[in-house]
Order: C-alpha cells, then sequence, then structure tokens
C-alpha cells in the first residue's frame, strides 16, 4: 500500500558534411554508433554538463548562475470534480536539482513512454485522486487500480530516492508518495495542503506550484478527515507546457482568458524555492546504472 503518513514520524550519431564536396551524398559519413541507451546517471550528467557549460561560459556570481540555467519544465494537470471541468494547474518540475524524479513525473503527464509491465498506458490520464484530507494532502497517479495500491514508474517498478534537499514547508508542494520502505517511488505522488514537518526527510519534493491555487482549494473542499472524496476528483487531461506554445492565445473568449490569467501567474522566480533540508555539497546523486537495470528486471 502506497501512501503518506498523517502522523509525526521519523554521442549521438550525426552526420558529417565536407566544405566541399563534388557528390550530394558521396562523402556523408555514417560509420558513427548509435546513441546510447539513457539511464537515470546518464540523464542526470548530461543535465549538468549543460548547466556547467552555461555557467563557465559567464563570468557572473554563483547567485546569477543558479537564477539562469536551462528552464526547469512546467507540466500541467487538468483537474475535473464531479465530472465537471474545475481548471488547470501548472507545476514546476525541479529538473536542476531533482532530474530523475522530474523527467518520471514529466513523462507519466505526457505518456510518451508507452504501455507499461501490466500493458497499461504510463499515463496520468483519467487517473484519480484517491486520497484527499484537508489541511494535509492530496495523493494520486495510482495508473493501474487508482485506489493506491498499484503504480509503475518510467524507469521499471520503482526508483530510488533521488535527495532529500527540500521541507515540506508549505502548500502547493509536489512531492513523492512511496510505501513504507526506501526507494519505492513509482508513479503516485502528493500535494500538500499546508507545512508537513514529519514528511521532511522521508518523501522527496520534486516540484511546486506555479499556476492553479484556486483548483487546489477545490480539491482541498471535497475531502474529509478519513481521505475519502465527496465528489469524484480526475485529471481529465496532462501534458507538459512548452515554453513557445505559451505567445499562442486561444481563439475561445473563456479559454483565452484563462490562458492570460495562466500567464500572469507564470512569472517565475527560480530562487523561489522551499526551504531547504541542508546545503548540498554536489549538485545531485545519480542513480548506478546497475541499480537501474535490477530495476528494469526486477518483475
Amino acid at each position: 500500500m502506497f501512501g503518506v503518513s498523517a502522523s509525526s514520524t521519523t554521442s549521438s550519431s550525426r552526420l558529417q558534411f565536407p566544405s566541399s564536396s563534388p557528390s550530394r551524398h558521396s562523402n556523408l559519413d555514417f560509420s558513427a554508433e548509435a546513441p546510447e541507451s539513457i539511464t537515470p546517471s546518464r540523464l542526470a550528467t548530461s543535465h549538468l554538463e549543460r548547466e556547467g557549460d552555461r555557467r563557465e561560459s559567464s563570468g557572473e556570481d554563483d547567485s546569477v548562475k543558479r537564477s539562469r540555467i536551462l528552464p526547469n519544465p512546467l507540466a500541467h494537470l487538468d483537474i475535473s470534480i464531479g465530472g465537471r471541468d474545475a481548471g488547470r494547474m501548472v507545476f514546476q518540475l525541479f529538473a536542476d536539482t531533482h532530474p530523475i524524479t522530474a523527467e518520471n513525473f514529466r513523462c507519466l503527464c505526457t505518456g510518451e513512454t508507452g504501455l507499461g509491465y501490466w500493458m497499461r498506458p504510463r499515463w496520468y490520464k483519467s487517473t484519480p485522486f484517491h486520497r484527499i484530507i484537508p489541511g494535509f494532502m492530496c495523493q494520486g497517479g495510482d495508473i493501474h487500480r487508482g485506489d493506491g495500491r498499484g503504480g509503475e514508474c518510467i524507469y521499471g517498478q520503482f526508483f530510488r530516492d533521488e535527495r532529500h534537499l527540500y521541507k515540506h514547508s508549505r502548500r502547493g508542494l509536489l512531492s513523492m508518495a512511496k510505501a513504507r520502505m526506501r526507494h519505492t517511488n513509482n508513479s503516485q505522488f502528493f500535494i500538500t495542503f499546508g507545512p508537513c514537518p514529519w514528511l521532511d526527510g522521508e518523501h522527496v519534493v520534486f516540484g511546486q506550484l506555479e499556476s492553479g491555487a484556486d483548483v487546489l482549494d477545490q480539491i482541498e473542499a471535497q475531502g474529509t478527515a478519513g481521505g475519502w472524496w465527496r465528489k469524484p476528483v480526475e485529471i481529465w487531461n496532462c501534458g507538459e507546457i512548452h515554453l513557445n506554445t505559451l505567445r499562442h492565445i486561444p481563439k475561445d473568449r473563456e479559454a483565452a482568458a484563462r490562458h492570460r490569467k495562466m500567464l500572469k501567474d507564470l512569472i517565475i522566480d527560480t530562487s523561489d524555492r522551499p526551504e531547504k533540508l541542508y546545503e548540498p555539497k554536489e549538485q545531485i546523486v545519480p542513480i548506478p546504472d546497475d541499480i537501474h537495470v535490477k530495476a528494469r528486471r526486477g518483475f
């Protein structure tokens, strides 16, 4: 049973085009090796390399460098309550500090990884929030059963806790739900309704709400002390928001009004982060490749 405790507990291939060539296709080099498979450690390393190249090329101090790194991905969840559209929540995923966890959530929002082990889509679309406790949190992401007993990540059955960098210090934080054991993260997540200090060091915070605070209020209103919902709350659509799509305003009047409201909320300050548990010495702690392989074959 996956859940969150409410009690206090402790070289891709590249074509080479010569500058002067008598034939159009005679000198193309197709001898490069095929791209290597993506593993969590390689994903984390590539993100750090891109960030490091950007920082080295600029002469800014560290505080400015941290605020001008590559933009973090934005994921959206479109919520329905009782079968009616309640609005959209937009989350910033902390890919700069938690690339493995953020990539898992992003891919589950887009559904780009296809079918999982149980031949069901690894996709949050049409999945419910099965546990809602006012003043505490709402939990969802069970892509198999919808009741908190299932779930699957994009890396396999489970993946390890990336690191406990941020505290559950305020409302609207996105964190991973898991079983009582460590390193049992899958697709389940929860959104905080307020400070939850007893979860610090147990669950990994990897994102925060940037737009749609009113939708989160509506979700909280459907909860009970036992966790059951009054009306069914469901993710009827989800995905990733690309920066180039923010410039396109819908033609429909109501949709355009919602789009403009979202743009006002999405003035993101990269320095606005939850309170930290500690100051890390390293940027990330990636998952070793051998552990990743065991997780993929551990069914």
